[in-house]
């Protein structure tokens, strides 16, 4: 019986032991995985960082894009109307020199008449 009872205590101290020994690789592998997942935190922390800058950085870019696309329309409109400015003063020119030719026409005419009114008075 003392046998049988040795026996018991010593299968009972091993398993005790095996029990002591899992929990200890169980802790051990719980820690590692801890770290892991924090490491993993960590990073995924350090892209979601990244990730926001980007986005503010290409929404800037937007607004930069946005305001030169609004200056060059700006800048369209106006040429527009400064390449109209200049067909309506070409208008202008060209009424201008056809009023010149009109006038000195009519000073020859002039000219010419006054001429004929000297010889028929002499």
């Amino acid at each position: 019986l003392t046998a049988e009872l040795a026996e018991h205590r010593r299968r009972s101290e091993d398993a005790e032991r095996r029990r002591a020994d899992a929990e200890a690789v169980g802790d051990a592998i719980v820690e590692e995985l801890q770290k892991s997942a924090e490491a993993h935190r960590r990073e995924v922390d350090k892209l979601t960082a990244r990730i926001w800058e980007q986005q503010q950085q290409a929404m800037a870019a937007t607004a930069e894009l946005s305001k030169a696309q609004a200056l060059r329309e700006e800048q369209r409109v106006r040429l527009g109307g400064e390449a109209a400015e200049v067909v309506r003063l070409r208008g202008a020119e060209a009424r201008l020199a056809a009023e010149v030719r009109t006038l000195e026409r009519q000073r020859v005419e002039v000219v010419v008449a006054a001429g004929g009114a000297v010889e028929a008075s002499s």
